[in-house]
């Protein structure tokens, strides 16, 4: 008989999927934010670290919003484990 894992192991599967380049992404959007608070809001360095920050921080919500729609019930878990520094 075939076994199905659970709805738990499914979410924790996919949070250990994702949750590198979450953290990967969200460290280039702070590098690149960081650079764009440093630089003359006049300048093109400033349009383009902001576009790269945007482009980022897009990246990282969407990654932790797509998990969070697909397991709702599991919201916490999903946010703690991407923002947690643990392994």
């Amino acid at each position: 008989m075939l076994k199905l894992p659970s709805i738990d192991t499914l979410v924790k599967q996919a949070i250990k999927a994702n949750v590198k380049q979450f953290r990967a992404a969200r460290e280039e959007y702070y590098y690149w934010n960081a650079k764009c608070n440093a630089s003359d809001r006049s300048s093109r360095e400033y349009l383009k670290y902001t576009i790269f920050a945007d482009q980022h921080f897009y990246e990282y919500v969407t990654i932790k919003d797509t998990l969070i729609r697909l397991f709702p019930e599991h919201k916490d878990l999903i946010v703690d484990s991407l923002y947690s520094r643990g392994k």
